[in-house]
């Protein structure tokens, strides 16, 4: 009988390691383009170069702009020790052994973090640099012949 309980347990161990869903790979990535740019650059008026230059440009005056919102400390308490009074033995150690513990609120540090994604975003959209999905391409592979 303990034979079966042992198969069965292995079965059903294989059988959740199998079902484990495995994380996909991304399939693209965010990228900023500038269609007034990129239309430069195809027209020969503009280099890859400055391209490249100004878009860093434009994002680190964006960040700059966004980091003018002060990230906030977040509020914090400290939880007291327990009272001890009245236990013995081992809860009365364990008791002791509890130290104060510190709990903190970020609700204010998240919610000025989103302001200044909020602030860096509107910047590059006012600089006519747009955030779109840039699927990866698939690499082909070349037979041999």
């Amino acid at each position: 009988m303990k034979k079966v309980y042992t198969l069965i347990g292995i079965a059903l161990l294989f059988q959740a390691c199998g079902t484990t869903a495995k994380p996909k790979a991304p399939t693209g990535e965010w990228v900023y383009k500038n269609a007034i740019l990129e239309n430069k650059v195809i027209n020969g008026e503009l280099s890859r170069k400055e391209l490249r230059y100004r878009f860093i440009k434009t994002k680190n005056i964006c960040k700059i702009d966004s980091l003018k919102v002060p990230i906030p400390s977040p509020s914090c308490y400290v939880i007291p020790k327990p009272n001890c009074n009245g236990l013995t033995g081992f809860s009365l150690g364990y008791c002791r052994g509890t130290p104060a513990r510190e709990k903190c609120d970020y609700s204010s540090v998240n919610t000025a973090k989103n302001a200044q994604n909020e602030i860096f975003e509107a910047c590059m959209e006012i600089e006519d640099w747009k955030k779109i999905w840039q699927p990866f391409q698939k690499t082909q592979k070349i037979e041999k012949k």
